[in-house]
């Protein structure tokens, strides 16, 4: 949790998760920020990575953070595992959710914001951090 994308990212999860959320960590890796989200409070998550190793990790680390049970690790790709909607963190977003876009360059940050917004986002707070940014978005309500 100390790369600047993953600290921003729990960061924000510490501010947004209010109990209850389902979650989608999208490249999960280590399971580090769906593992977070449950410890605050989300009912559920599911974790989804192209990397069969991070799938197999992301399940210890919630074995061993006592989340195994509320968390689903997915092999493969988003489009072909995720499904129904969530509350935070995710592109199959429900009403009123929020997206936490993280992992972006600086330089780049304006082109992820007009982005987003094509793609009928809000952009509620952008958040930086020794050159890297988070940015986080609304759904509006349908």
């Amino acid at each position: 949790g100390t790369h600047e994308t993953t600290s921003l990212c729990l960061e924000t999860l510490d501010r947004l998760v209010k109990g209850g959320e389902r979650v989608l960590d999208s490249g999960t890796g280590s399971g580090i920020l769906a593992i977070a989200a449950l410890k605050l409070g989300a009912d559920s998550a599911e974790g989804v990575d192209i990397d069969p190793m991070c799938v197999r990790t992301a399940g210890e680390n919630a074995a061993r953070n006592g989340v195994a049970d509320r968390l689903k690790v997915l092999d493969g790709d988003l489009s072909d595992k995720a499904s129904g909607q969530y509350n935070i963190i995710a592109v199959l977003l429900a009403p009123g959710a929020r997206f936490i876009a993280s992992g972006i360059i600086d330089e780049r940050k304006d082109e992820v914001l007009a982005g987003l917004k094509a793609a009928g986002l809000e952009p509620v707070e952008v958040k930086e951090k020794r050159g890297w940014v988070c940015i986080i978005c609304e759904k509006k309500e349908a």
